[in-house]
């Protein structure tokens, strides 16, 4: 194989590691993935997050000059507090050493083009969402002006790398702005796990749900843009509806879960049940205690890694109909409504009516679970990736 330094690679991830939320998940299987293919991996996370051992792995901190322990999901000015002790580490860790690939999260790709000037190294642009898209949400980037500016600086990075990975449902857009550029769309895996049917039940009995009720179920962050508002105005009609539904809800802040139950009617909360965020562990066995799993996010053009794992445990996905949905998902695999509280009523209807549909999806997303999202294959892709980029002149 090549020498030594050819297989470096230097992941640049602004965000805590570890925590069961999106990025950090996929992140975790990249490095887990490259070390796999044989390259040595730094990297570089914020100062907050459990520390998770991959093996061949070197996980390293920036400072965090005011002891932060958290930092919420989205655009904040903590986040942009420990970008600056993020940007210095990074500096001081490309000019020290000679990384054949940079892998660049999120805004982490304007330091690597910033620092790495004279392109000594592959840089990777791992774009979990668009950066005018993301901030628009975030008073002060709303403005026209504002989001022309980072409309420019976004295109001179997607112009500037040399390879860009995102989110799936992302891959159009890049291709319209930066054309020349190599882009490929995500598609993560489910590492196999146990079945766990019997946690499933152990998951009822400790939420005191009764086996006859088919249960609905959402995993995930409760952040404004997946939905949870529609959620919470389409629970009451849904119960009202059918007597036999009942809905778990898992993932929120402790703020989040309460505001949640507020927006409940008290009638309705016999058969609702919402927890706060739980342990990547844990999450299976939610999962296996659903009947029907929901992904309702209304906001962002990548495909939540959610969908992935609905997919693998074969149940029936309900979804809005977004292009981020749309990118993974089809009318075959999922049942894909209209955004909004009756969008979502009419959809759960539909298959808690109709069993032999809901088992018509949940077969065929099993079948897509097993031909496109194992472990081999996303390995696999990931280092075709990488061997192709490496190939290339800079």
């Amino acid at each position: 194989m090549h020498h030594n330094q050819s297989l470096r690679v230097l992941i640049l991830s602004p965000q805590p590691f570890y925590e069961t939320r999106g990025t950090p998940i996929a992140l975790a299987y990249v490095a887990q993935a490259l070390t796999e293919l044989g390259y040595q991996v730094d990297f570089l996370a914020y100062p907050i997050g459990k520390d998770k051992t991959v093996p061949g792995m070197r996980l390293l901190r920036s400072g965090n000059p005011f002891g932060y322990t958290s930092v919420p999901i989205g655009f904040s000015l903590r986040k942009l507090v420990l970008d600056g002790p993020f940007a210095a580490a990074a500096s001081r860790l490309i000019r020290k050493n000679y990384y054949a690939y940079i892998h660049a999260v999120e805004e982490a790709v304007f330091v690597a083009i910033g620092i790495d000037r004279k392109r000594r190294s592959h840089i990777i642009y791992d774009m979990a969402s668009s950066l005018p898209e993301q901030m628009k949400n975030s008073f002060g980037f709303r403005n026209a002006l504002s989001q022309a500016f980072l409309k420019r600086v976004e295109t001179g990075a997607l112009q500037r790398v040399s390879q860009v990975i995102c989110s799936a449902g992302l891959g159009k857009q890049v291709k319209a702005i930066a054309p020349g550029t190599p882009c490929r769309e995500w598609c993560f895996p489910v590492p196999e796990r146990p079945d766990t049917p019997s946690s499933g039940v152990g998951v009822r009995k400790q939420l005191k749900l009764a086996e006859n009720l088919t249960l609905i179920t959402y995993t995930g962050s409760f952040a404004a843009y997946q939905g949870m508002d529609t959620v919470a105005r389409a629970i009451p009609r849904a119960l009202e509806r059918d007597k036999t539904v009942a809905f778990l809800l898992v993932g929120g802040t402790p703020a989040e879960v309460e505001k949640l139950q507020k927006m409940m009617p008290g009638h309705v909360m016999d058969r609702v049940r919402i927890l706060p965020r739980q342990t990547r562990e844990e999450i299976p066995s939610y999962i296996a205690a659903a009947d029907i799993l929901l992904s309702t996010r209304e906001d962002g053009g990548n495909v939540p890694l959610k969908v992935f794992e609905y997919l693998a445990a074969g149940k029936p996905v309900i979804a809005s109909d977004i292009p981020a949905h749309r990118s993974v998902l089809t009318d075959e695999l999922a049942l894909l409504y209209r955004p909004g509280p009756e969008g979502l009523c009419e959809a759960i209807a539909a298959l808690t009516e109709n069993p032999e549909r809901a088992q018509r999806l949940a077969a065929n997303a099993a079948e897509f679970s097993r031909t496109h999202l194992s472990w081999e294959t996303f390995r696999d892709n990931l280092g075709a990736i990488y061997k192709e980029v490496g190939s290339r002149e800079n």
